[in-house]
């Protein structure tokens, strides 16, 4: 049977903790430990790109449809900037669609690189300020149809979506609040396909107050 001191000189000659190396210079070859947290090290990163999803979004519409409806509608004559593929550009002046604006013809790259990832574009942009809604007093007349208010829906495509049932089931107009309710432009435009440039909409800051000017 082996003495306790045996057993403590094979105790002591375990390999030491992890984190005591031992002292003394490094091997040629061996490398350095990496410097800071999780081994990166403080080179300078490159900068990051900028986030187009909510600027550009509230300034372009994209997609065949809604962008030929912007153009059909007199309220967007003469504003904006029209950006179209060659093959579209062609299809727009023979159609003669433009309706006074002037077409920009750019590359299919270029055109992606200027709208938010995953765009679906078509090959037809139009960079425009959302449209400007109605007052309340416009969509008062009952003889014209429902109105449709929207409480506190942000998700655009969702609105879009609204949007493009309404104007196929006869509505007069879309009520939506100033606060919580996304613009008019982006997602949302390209989901409605067109609906927002024939439906008129209203902003509000109250419901409850909206419904008791209505009724």
């Amino acid at each position: 049977m082996s003495s306790k001191t045996e057993r403590n000189d094979r105790r002591s000659g375990k390999k030491p903790a992890f984190g005591n190396r031992p002292e003394g210079p490094r091997d040629k070859g061996q490398k350095s430990a990496p410097q800071g947290f999780g081994g990166r090290d403080d080179a300078p990163r490159p900068p990051r790109a900028p986030d187009r999803s909510k600027s550009d979004a509230d300034n372009f519409l994209w997609g065949r449809h809604p962008v030929l409806a912007a153009l059909a509608n007199p309220a967007r004559r003469g504003t904006g900037r029209l950006l179209a593929t060659a093959e579209r550009a062609a299809e727009i002046e023979e159609g003669k669609l433009a309706n006074g604006h002037k077409i920009e013809v750019v590359e299919v790259q270029a055109l992606t690189r200027m709208l938010p990832p995953g765009a679906v574009h078509q090959g037809l942009a139009f960079k425009v300020q959302p449209l400007e809604g109605v007052s309340l007093e416009e969509l008062a007349d009952p003889a014209q149809g429902i109105i449709v208010m929207l409480d506190q829906l942000t998700d655009p495509q969702n609105v879009g979506a609204i949007f493009r049932s309404a104007l196929a089931f006869g509505a007069r107009g879309i009520i939506v609040q100033d606060r919580h309710a996304p613009a008019l432009a982006g997602a949302l435009v390209k989901a409605a396909v067109g609906a927002t440039e024939r439906l008129p909409h209203a902003r509000v800051t109250n419901l409850s107050r909206a419904l008791e000017r209505l009724a």
